[in-house]
């Protein structure tokens, strides 16, 4: 049998093959869907067989990793089944080898599948080198566009820092300058001296989220040391860093009994602040940010609430992710601040939480607001929950 035709008539053996190696392409597949981890096989499978019947010479990876030439202006997807599938699988977070990986499998079960309907090995080496040629060619595409996007994604987040810290840096940059100002008063003083604090805590929050996300890279999680801490105590804490960022919203924290465990207190303060600030940037105006605590004998919970806009279910999905930013999916309206920021506060937010052994949910409507619930277990020893999302609803879970 040709190879062309058995790829027509063994496309779904073929695919079944693909599903099943690509469902242990862990992490990236854990909260995929069968359709997403099939994403274009179907297509670059028939893109294939046309190419070993066509007269033709198929071109040269080089040649056609430039012809393809990646996310063009405005970041448009080629039309190339294996091209789209490159830059869909670094939208997912597949690692380059592990999309490599996918067509390295692809040519082996293909081969593994046709060499016992092939009556004459000789004749057929014209149309294996050819289909060898053929599948190159779809690597090189989906590389080009996956290291494109890869590279426009990280040039947006440089970008975005730079943006990030030019505000507080334009405010401390004013308060020396009229510091220096003979005759200020000391209230004028006091006021810029507000300003150049805020300010500060507002770097030093950016700073201490690129170094949670570098650690968090490095190590495969978040390092935790824990020691004998109130969690209610760290809220408060957390509470006064956030309003030093944003004083002119109001954090409420109703009393409640303390909340003994064995926490990492830096860690979980910085959890808690990084939720509050979320609440503050994306909240109603005027209206407070609540957070509330409580525990049981084994755990403690903590609950940010804000009003405003309830987050859209594509934003949900991928609300946990540093590289996508609340507000750019749908239209979603945000502050005006907070639609050029990174986003790593949230990223940050849930690494700390599973470090802990614990995990992050967030749930939003029009009528209850947008709430981050935070459940961790007030010993060491007890098991994480698993991680997981629950897609097409209004929340999710990590």
């Amino acid at each position: 049998m040709k190879l062309s035709e058995f790829l027509t008539a063994h496309m779904q053996e073929i695919l079944a093959e693909w599903d099943d190696y690509a469902e242990r392409m862990t992490p990236a597949a854990d909260d995929m869907t069968a359709r997403e981890l099939r994403d274009h096989a179907a297509q670059m499978l028939q893109a294939i067989a046309v190419q070993l019947d066509s007269p033709q010479p198929v071109p040269d990876v080089a040649e056609a990793g430039e012809a393809d030439g990646a996310a063009k202006a405005g970041g448009e997807i080629p039309e190339s089944p294996a091209a789209k599938h490159g830059a869909l699988r670094q939208e997912h977070r597949f690692t380059l080898l592990q999309l490599s990986s996918e067509f390295r499998t692809l040519r082996a079960t293909i081969l593994k599948l046709w060499l016992p309907h092939v009556r004459n090995l000789p004749e057929s080496l014209a149309s294996v080198v050819r289909f060898n040629e053929a599948v190159d060619q779809a690597l090189a595409e989906s590389i080009v566009t996956y290291s494109e996007r890869a590279q426009a994604e990280h040039d947006l987040f440089i970008a975005i820092l730079g943006h990030d810290l030019r505000g507080p840096l334009a405010t401390m940059t004013m308060a020396g300058g009229l510091l220096r100002e003979p005759g200020l008063s000391v209230k004028r003083a006091g006021v810029l001296g507000g300003s150049v604090a805020t300010a500060a805590s507002q770097m030093t929050s950016m700073v201490n989220d690129l170094l949670g996300l570098a650690r968090s890279r490095l190590s495969c999680g978040m390092p935790i040391a824990r020691e004998p801490v109130d969690a209610l105590r760290v809220c408060e804490a957390a509470i006064a860093d956030a309003a030093a960022m944003y004083p002119d919203c109001e954090f409420v924290l109703p009393d409640r009994p303390s909340l003994p465990g064995r926490f990492d207190a830096v860690r979980l303060q910085q959890l808690v602040t990084n939720l509050l600030v979320n609440a503050a940037q994306h909240g109603a105006r005027h209206c407070p940010v609540q957070l509330v605590t409580a525990g049981d004998a084994t755990t403690v919970t903590l609950r940010v609430t804000n009003t405003g806009t309830p987050i859209p279910v594509e934003s949900l999905e991928c609300i946990f992710d540093p590289m996508r930013r609340l507000g750019e999916v749908s239209g979603h309206v945000v502050e005006a601040g907070a639609r050029t920021s990174l986003g790593l506060g949230l990223f940050i937010a849930r690494e700390i939480a599973l470090g802990h052994g614990g995990r992050i949910a967030v749930t939003s409507n029009e009528s209850e607001g947008t709430s981050f619930v935070v459940t961790l277990p007030r010993e060491a020893d007890q098991d994480a929950p698993a991680t997981h999302q629950e897609h097409g609803s209004r929340t999710t879970t990590s």
